[in-house]
């Protein structure tokens, strides 16, 4: 399923969120139109780390057009100020504001 939003053409999944089947019995599965990772403002990093959110330009559709928001991005653990020379910084791309909306 996809959405036109202003910075772009988004891709979605229905996601299954509960069921009313226990036991055997034949009950409805409860769905949402989910849109997962999908980011909310430019990166937060050098002059912008403690100012407000600036809104994003565009999505990044890459080769296939659209931007896929159908699962959530990888979560990134920052252990550099407790072992500074064992862990590289992380690359800026995954230093993002991400929202995740279900209707």
């Amino acid at each position: 399923m996809f959405v036109d939003a202003p910075a772009g053409r988004i891709r979605g999944k229905l996601q299954t969120i509960a069921s009313s089947r226990r036991n055997g019995d034949s009950g409805a599965d409860v769905h949402v139109r989910a849109f997962l990772g999908i980011p909310f403002a430019e990166p937060p990093v050098g002059e912008r780390r403690f100012a407000s959110p600036v809104p994003l330009r565009r999505l990044s559709a890459g080769d296939i057009g659209h931007y896929d928001a159908t699962n959530l991005a990888p979560v990134r653990v920052f252990l550099a100020r407790v072992w500074p020379q064992s862990v590289p910084r992380p690359p800026s791309e995954f230093e993002a504001i991400l929202l995740a909306v279900c209707v």
